[in-house]
């Protein structure tokens, strides 16, 4: 999703010091705890663990999910009108944890630690003007992330880079957001504080969709440029949180006429090597492609419908992401995986006339979590998958933009 004022001058030398620090942290935001005892892999269909008439029980209290251990939790959208979050638990068990609201949630995105799950909330995802809020399992309660103690006027995008630190690109005054650069803002969700991102020369990082990579030395995030008649300038970019050196790893350029983009949906593979990404719009059709950081692309597919976020998986490094075939009789949209070195993808799990909207790998990389729907991409129903696209089964219905991790919590 593609929601996806100048700051007092932070000194370089602390931000090197505090980005050295999140450099050592580890995990990614979805990637599980793999130096944990195993967690068994979702394989049956998921039933609300309250009673038979499906609805979730009720919220952990903060004591019972202080001294729970980890295991799989599947956190996503729930609700007819994605407005609230539900957890799942791998034998059955469904637990809401953010009651269904007015608005719409997304991005669902587990810390590195699966203490905290982070979303945006928004009014409409259409508007752009969402807020990004952080739910802490120890408290069993959510807060808004703050940029200089006040709510930011709208986010463009959020990448966990520790436990408690994220780096939110957010607007911070009223006006025009689409292809517009946010400013990037270093925030300590723990600690309620947050500053500006600057480079190696001293230069406020600006951009959109941030993306770090698993052991968050790297930050891929998308950077307009100057606008030529009908046509913006689009670039890949890349920040490195050790050196603070920002480099341009792809040049693009986008109609300012269309709802386009040359690299959306930007996602970085965990050891930072390669970037997914998603081209699409009314001018340049839609296609998905894996650029090298070093130069180059690793993957291009052909011409895609209804591309969807991809997803690494950090122990094997393959890559799933949503889309099917653009020419042919009939829609088709599914799964499709790619192993890095290969020079294609293979579609485990196709569709006619269904849309695949989100989805995301379970911490052991066995299986994938994804919504499908009648109606792209709203009132999505969640399903899982084995990773070679065997037994697809229902796990919630009205599910959508799944996130999971071996989290603290309890499911009693």
């Amino acid at each position: 999703m593609k929601t996806r004022s100048t700051a007092h001058h932070t000194a370089t030398a602390a931000l090197v010091g505090a980005l050295l620090i999140l450099a050592a942290c580890g995990l990614a935001a979805c990637g599980g705890d793999d130096s944990a005892t195993p967690g068994p892999t979702v394989t049956v269909t998921v039933a609300p663990s309250a009673s038979g008439s499906g609805k979730a029980s009720g919220s952990p209290s903060p004591k019972a999910t202080v001294a729970a251990k980890k295991q799989l939790a599947i956190a996503a959208a729930s609700g007819a009108k994605a407005n609230g979050i539900s957890i799942l638990s791998s034998t059955g068990a469904v637990k809401q944890l953010v009651a269904p609201k007015a608005g719409v949630i997304a991005d669902l995105a587990w810390a590195p630690d699966a203490a905290r799950l982070a979303y945006v909330q928004a009014k409409s995802m259409s508007t752009g003007n969402g807020l990004v809020m952080v739910y802490d399992l120890a408290s069993a309660s959510a807060k808004p992330v703050l940029i200089g103690g006040a709510k930011p006027y709208a986010v463009a995008g959020f990448t966990w880079v520790a436990p408690t630190r994220m780096i939110v690109a957010a607007f911070t005054a009223k006006g025009t957001t689409w292809q517009t650069n946010a400013t990037m803002f270093l925030c300590d969700v723990a600690a309620g504080t947050s500053k500006v991102a600057k480079d190696s020369g001293g230069a406020t990082i600006k951009g959109v969709w941030p993306s770090a990579s698993a052991d968050s030395t790297a930050v891929a995030f998308v950077r307009f440029g100057s606008t030529s008649g009908s046509d913006k300038v689009q670039d890949l970019m890349l920040f490195k949180t050790d050196t603070l050196a920002v480099k341009k790893v792809a040049h693009g350029s986008v109609s300012t006429d269309f709802d386009s983009d040359a690299f959306g949906l930007p996602s970085i593979s965990p050891d930072g090597s390669l970037i997914y990404t998603v081209a699409h719009g009314s001018d340049i059709g839609f296609s998905c492609t894996v650029y090298k950081v070093a130069g180059g692309k690793a993957l291009k597919t052909g011409q895609m419908v209804y591309p969807c976020n991809g997803s690494w998986d950090a122990g094997s490094g393959r890559l799933a992401f949503g889309g099917g075939p653009g020419s042919g009789s009939g829609l088709v949209d599914g799964i499709n995986v790619w192993k890095p070195g290969s020079t294609s993808a293979e579609m485990i799990l196709s569709y006619k006339k269904l849309y695949i909207s989100s989805l995301a790998w379970t911490p052991k990389g066995k299986q994938i979590v994804f919504s499908k729907s009648k109606s792209y991409p709203m009132n999505s129903d969640l399903w899982v998958v084995n990773a070679d696209g065997s037994s697809p089964h229902l796990l919630l219905k009205n599910g959508s933009e799944p996130a999971c991790a071996e989290a603290p919590i309890s499911f009693k």
